[in-house]
C-alpha cells in the first residue's frame, strides 16, 4: 500500500520515508534534529533513529505527527572492556552494526499495509559504516556532516594526506575563503589524539558510495569553502 498526502492544492502525492540516525551526542543529535523537522515540512515520513544510552538525555520538540516517528536501538556494550576510547568506538559500532541492521530488517518486512518502508537513510557522518549497513538491504544512504564546512574542508585535507595535526611549526592554512590558519587555530585532540583523529576523518570513506551529501553549514557564510569541497 502506497501512503499518501495532499499538496497545498489538494493533490495527493506519494510520501517517501526517510531514517535519520545521529551519533548519540547533543552536539549531533540537535542539528539533525533540526534537519528532521525540515523534511517533515516538506512532506515526508521521518524515522528518527537515537541509541539507548542517548534516549534519556534528548528532549525532541516536535508536535504530535503521523509524519514523525521515534524509535531506540541499543547501543550496550556485548563486553565490559570498554575502559578506552578506542575499545568503546569498537564496541559501539559493533552493537550498532547489530541492532540498525534488526531494526532495518524488521521495518522492511513489516507486514502492516499501513507502513512505508524506509528507502533512504541519512546518518552522522562520524558512523560511515552504516552505508555499508544499508546497502545490504538496498537502502540509499546520505552523510549529514554536523561540523560546518571549514572545519570538514580541513578534516579532509588531513584524511588526504595534505595536512598533519598538530602540523610542522611555521606552518600556515589558507582556506578557500582566503582565511589564513595559523598552527594553534587548527583542531586539537589532547586525549587519544590517533584514535579521535581516526574517528573525526574516517567519515571520508564511502563517499562515492553515496548519492547525496548534507552540510550543517550557511551556503552564504561558507560560499568559497562549499564550492571548494
Amino acid at each position: 500500500m502506497e501512503m499518501t498526502a495532499a499538496n497545498g492544492g489538494g493533490e495527493r502525492i506519494k510520501q517517501s520515508h526517510v531514517i535519520v540516525f545521529p551519533f548519540p551526542r547533543h552536539g549531533h543529535m540537535s542539528p539533525m534534529l533540526q534537519f528532521s523537522k525540515r523534511l517533515i515540512s516538506k512532506g515526508l515520513l521521518l524515522t528518527f533513529l537515537i541509541t539507548s544510552s542517548a534516549s534519556q538525555s534528548l528532549t525532541i520538540n516536535i508536535p504530535p505527527s503521523p509524519s514523525f516517528h521515534f524509535k531506540i536501538i541499543s547501543d550496550l556494550p556485548e563486553s565490559d572492556d570498554v575502559a578506552t576510547l578506542d575499545a568503546y568506538l569498537r564496541s559501539f559500532r559493533a552493537a550498532v552494526t547489530k541492532s540498525l541492521s534488526n531494526f532495518i530488517d524488521e521495518v522492511l518486512t513489516s507486514s502492516s499495509n499501513e507502513e512505508v518502508p524506509p528507502t533512504l537513510i541519512v546518518y552522522d557522518s562520524v558512523m560511515p559504516w552504516v552505508q555499508s549497513v544499508a546497502a545490504e538491504r538496498g537502502l540509499d544512504s546520505a552523510p549529514f556532516f554536523t561540523e560546518s564546512a571549514a572545519v570538514n574542508h580541513l578534516l579532509h585535507l588531513v584524511y588526504g594526506g595534505s595536512l598533519s595535526i598538530p602540523p610542522p611549526d611555521n606552518v600556515v592554512v589558507s582556506l578557500p575563503s582566503e582565511i589564513v590558519l595559523q598552527p594553534e587555530d587548527l583542531p586539537s585532540f589532547p586525549d587519544d589524539p590517533e584514535v579521535v583523529l581516526d574517528f573525526m576523518t574516517s567519515q571520508f570513506s564511502h563517499l562515492e558510495n553515496v548519492k547525496w551529501i548534507f552540510i550543517n553549514t550557511f551556503d552564504r557564510l561558507e560560499s568559497k569553502v562549499c564550492d571548494a569541497s
